[in-house]
């Protein structure tokens, strides 16, 4: 019988994977830029906007994902985030047009995402309720490898007279992803959490949760500025072309090794020491980054930064879990989360700004810098307990 629940969760994380992989595509945005707008004979900022709407849209979709699932059960979630976000696709594939674009892949295929994130995530937890950490690490990786692997897929496709056929193919396997999803949840038995609580009440937590949002939202404005601009800040830096191209890839594969890794550190420390790992790694890269001429290097330290952004993404759900009770998670990584969304809008746009005017990337550097550093030392005077913590001393008294 235990051997039998062990199967039916591994099914689970099983869908989990493929729900993941099929809806990292939506950052492999960067390879169809250049087509929609030959397609649309449009500016590249217009088309430039649905990435950002849909980073709005991922943000939107975890928010409310808290409330969508005391009304859903997860196989549905799946199923609506499935043929919400084919749906999306489909509609720029069939009526391309500016309007399309940013209603289909920014709105429909963003939000969809949001809620397909939160349910991954939720559904890794619980499937392997005793490595958390290592699950949502895998989860989280999985979203960065389906973001690599999809730029590859559409790469080839992604020409003016197929894209549409490029879209489809988006939209198929995002359609796939959610009927497999919910048909490995369908049948598998999970234990679900119980909080202590009978009800959220998270005014005594308000600090902790904001301290965390300031972390998250600075670091993973560094994170995002490296992975957004590596090109630019390669070529600034008078690489060679081989070495321009290699930058992005290197990155994501960091970032890939840090979902995995993060998952693992912070099932092993502290809240507090988890963060401190990816905060110090994103931190000293950058620092060496300014002073270094080897093109070896600057790679290592792109995938460095890589790998930093990728652990911090897999850390910060798993300390909530650690700090909040289970009965709050939900509720906390909602809101929690919105950091990631400002940094997403706000990190490469400052970068992109700031290259405009003084062309090139050192004033961005230092930025990223200031901000790793405030958030390394929020993260330095955290004084707060965990959740098992806090449990621990009321049962002392």
């Amino acid at each position: 019988m235990i051997f039998g629940v062990a199967h039916r969760n591994f099914r689970v994380l099983f869908g989990v994977l493929v729900l993941s992989f099929a809806f990292g595509s939506l950052h492999a945005f960067g390879v169809l830029i250049e087509p929609l707008q030959n397609m649309l004979e449009t500016e590249r900022g217009s088309i430039s906007l649905a990435y950002s709407l849909s980073i709005i849209g991922v943000t939107t979709g975890v928010f409310v994902s808290t409330h969508l699932n005391r009304l859903l059960t997860p196989q549905q979630i799946a199923i609506l985030c499935g043929v919400m976000g084919a749906s999306g696709l489909a509609l720029v594939s069939i009526w391309p047009s500016l309007g399309m674009l940013l209603l289909g892949y920014g709105v429909l295929f963003g939000f969809s995402n949001g809620l397909a994130y939160s349910l991954f995530l939720e559904q890794a937890a619980r499937a392997l309720p005793q490595s958390k950490g290592l699950a949502l690490g895998i989860a989280t990786a999985m979203y960065g490898a389906g973001a690599a692997a999809f730029t590859q897929i559409l790469s080839p496709l992604a020409h003016t007279d197929t894209l549409d056929t490029a879209l489809a193919v988006l939209s198929f396997s995002v359609l796939l992803a959610g009927g497999l999803a919910a048909l490995m949840f369908s049948r598998a038995r999970i234990v679900v959490e119980q909080g202590n609580l009978p009800a959220p009440n998270l005014h005594p937590q308000a600090r902790d949760i904001f301290r965390l949002w300031a972390i998250y939202c600075l670091a993973a404005s560094g994170g995002l500025m490296v992975i957004v601009h590596a090109v630019g800040l390669m070529r600034g830096f008078g690489a060679s072309e081989i070495s321009i191209m290699a930058a992005p890839t290197l990155n994501a594969v960091g970032n890939i090794a840090g979902s995995l890794l993060g998952g693992v550190i912070a099932d092993r420390l502290t809240a507090r020491r988890a963060l401190a790992v990816p905060l110090l790694i994103s931190l000293i890269s950058l620092v060496v980054m300014r002073v270094v001429s080897s093109e070896v290097a600057l790679l290592g330290l792109m995938t460095a930064c890589g790998f930093g952004y990728g652990a911090l993404i897999a850390i910060v759900p798993v300390v909530i879990r650690k700090m909040f009770d289970p009965v709050h998670v939900g509720w906390v990584f909602g809101r929690v989360f919105t950091a990631w969304g400002i940094a997403g809008l706000v990190g490469p746009y400052v970068a992109g700004n700031i290259f405009d005017h003084t062309h090139g990337y050192e004033l961005a550097i230092i930025a990223s810098i200031c901000c790793l550093a405030c958030a390394a030392g929020l993260n330095m005077f955290d004084n707060s307990r965990t959740h098992q913590e806090t449990k621990d001393r009321e049962l002392d008294k």
